[in-house]
């Protein structure tokens, strides 16, 4: 049986779980689309993340210093493993 949310099995009752998906920092809000974006635009785009927060309080969403530095740090230490 196949469920994307907790299931039990009409047969044994036990019940099926699929695992929690991974993220970056421990109960973590941003999602792999936006973590993606941040990385592209900080190392990739050479855009500070002081103008990325501009950028995003402009959209009406409120994304602060700290938050995008604690967001790449994260990210970093979690791709660590796979720079030689």
């Amino acid at each position: 049986m196949v469920c994307s949310l907790s299931c039990s099995c009409r047969e044994c009752e036990k019940i099926a779980q699929p695992p929690a998906p991974f993220h970056v920092t421990p109960r973590g809000f941003a999602g792999p689309n936006l973590l993606a974006m941040i990385l592209f635009e900080k190392f990739g785009q050479h855009q500070p993340l002081n103008r990325q927060s501009e950028r995003y309080a402009h959209e009406g969403i409120d994304l602060s210093l700290s938050t995008l530095a604690h967001q790449v740090g994260a990210c970093t230490t979690a791709l660590q493993p796979g720079v030689r």
